[in-house]
């Protein structure tokens, strides 16, 4: 039986939720901002027109099969196509909103402790990655909703015996695989670092359900996880290759490259690891200072945590096996235990000054984060928005003859193909990668691309001159169509 909640703390915990949404789409409200989003309501928009998923996405160069993980944009999908648009800014803090609730239950079940929960639920609120992963619509809010409820559910199946709960850690694992490829690869990691540690069967057994259910499936077998491995075995080959010549994009002009190489050493990359789940640190502070024994279930979330870390740092280090994925990502995945641990841990020894001044300490440092990384988020991708120089240029485009655009950078391809719904020179399948990689690696300084806009039969090139001007590009005999906001529209010319 949950405790009854008196009117304050329910007062608290829709604040909380309400700073939580606020927080994720301020930004997103005012400006629509995100690589990512585009292309999720591009892929929602055609399978809302076809009534199921496509075979394939047209509106790339690089055709290959579809095989992404169908269910975030399939729920899309049932959205009409204006109000999806109109609304795009609250989706991603919505699921975040369901998230928080649950790690509030998740609380309770632990610690039956009302207060408990609701400040895991604020730490989670003003988290920095969270908040400023979720800002804009991508899966990895879905994703991370259905990972934790698939681990809890195991984990409160091993404390309690409940079999429901190991239904349901079945059914939201299968749900986890039509949804994330990376937090997909989390869950393994954790459920046979469990079967390792605990000497526990029923993780691998979980693990090995959910994938056979899901194999079973003809769209899994077929398409989704032969894409998984495609995009694996991609970076096991070219991985690196972004060391040494940078994607096309990040490279913001000739004198980046001591700056980037610098962001990619080791020590910065330690120093992002830890400020990626700072709480994890607080936690074996606390663990080693009071060496309070923890309870059951303390221990499992604890064994949680240090898997994913273990995993991510493995990852982020170890160059054989960094095709696996960004190791900083994995982090994400330790944030619902540790933050869970660190205000189970603060409630029992928040009457200690250095701990109450270590865990203020690490809040305001996040609080920092955060402000800091929402100011980066819009500088990064505020050119990734539809103004006035985009919807022009779109504009024309629709109605103008000929298909195929080049857009420099390539970043902005998702958002010109949804707005004109022409053929852009990208790809959204890994089976079309290697012939991406073309484009995709180095800067377009220094390629002739000229090559590739005859190769692929452009029609015309977009061009953001905050990050290239059309003179300095090989692009061979252009005609300037448009120039607005700092954005160029170019027509190839081509002797007829």
């Amino acid at each position: 039986m949950f405790p009854i909640l008196n009117e304050n703390l329910l007062l608290f915990q829709i604040g909380i939720i309400a700073i939580a949404v606020f927080l994720r789409c301020a930004i997103g409200f005012k400006y629509k901002i995100g690589q990512d989003t585009w292309v999720y309501l591009l892929i929602a928009d055609i399978i809302r027109k076809k009534r199921g998923l496509p075979d394939q996405i047209d509106n790339f160069i690089y055709i290959g099969s579809f095989g992404y993980p169908p269910l975030f944009t399939s729920l899309l999908s049932v959205i009409p196509e204006k109000v999806l648009e109109r609304f795009v800014w609250i989706i991603s803090p919505v699921i975040e909103a369901v998230h928080i609730v649950l790690i509030y239950f998740i609380c309770i079940f632990i610690t039956q402790s009302p207060e408990v929960g609701v400040l895991a639920m604020f730490l989670y609120a003003i988290h920095p990655e969270m908040v400023i992963e979720t800002s804009n619509l991508n899966t990895r809010p879905l994703g991370s909703l259905i990972f934790t409820a698939s681990l809890a559910s195991l984990i409160f199946f091993i404390i309690t015996g409940n079999p429901l709960l190991f239904f349901s850690c079945i059914v939201f694992g299968v749900l986890l695989l039509y949804t994330h490829k990376l937090a997909t690869q989390a869950l393994f990691f954790i459920l046979f670092g469990f079967a390792l540690i605990e000497r526990n069967s029923v993780y691998a057994i979980a693990a090995v359900l959910i994938f056979g259910i899901a194999y079973l499936t003809p769209w899994y077998r077929k398409k989704v996880l032969p894409e998984h491995v495609a995009i694996l075995q991609f970076w096991r080959k070219n991985i690196k290759l972004v060391y040494e010549r940078g994607i096309t994009g990040e490279v913001n002009g000739k004198n980046k490259s001591s700056l980037i190489n610098f962001l990619r050493s080791k020590e910065v990359l330690f120093l992002r690891f830890v400020g990626s789940n700072m709480w994890f640190i607080f936690i074996i502070i606390l663990i080693f200072v009071f060496n309070s024994p923890p309870s059951f279930p303390e221990v499992l979330f604890f064994e949680w945590a240090c898997i994913i870390v273990i995993s991510s740092l493995i990852i982020g280090y170890i160059q054989s096996v960094k095709f696996l994925g960004e190791g900083l990502r994995y982090m994400e995945y330790s944030l619902v235990p540790t933050i869970i641990l660190a205000a189970i841990y603060f409630n029992k020894f928040y009457d200690n000054p250095y701990v109450s001044l270590l865990f203020f300490g690490i809040i305001g440092i996040l609080l920092f984060e955060m402000f800091i990384g929402l100011y980066y988020s819009v500088t990064k991708y505020l050119r990734l928005s539809p103004g006035k120089g985009i919807t022009k240029i779109c504009s024309y485009l629709r109605s103008a003859p000929g298909e195929n655009i080049l857009c420099l950078p390539i970043d902005t391809s998702f958002m010109i193909a949804y707005f004109t719904r022409k053929k852009v020179l990208y790809a959204f399948s890994a089976h079309a990668y290697e012939k991406f990689s073309e484009i995709f690696f180095g800067t377009p300084r220094q390629k002739p691309l000229w090559k590739l806009i005859e190769m692929y039969s452009i029609d015309y090139i977009f061009v953001d001159s905050v990050f290239f001007l059309p003179e300095e590009l090989d692009l061979g005999p252009v005609e300037k169509i448009i120039e607005e906001d700092g954005y160029f529209l170019l027509q190839v010319k081509r002797n007829t």
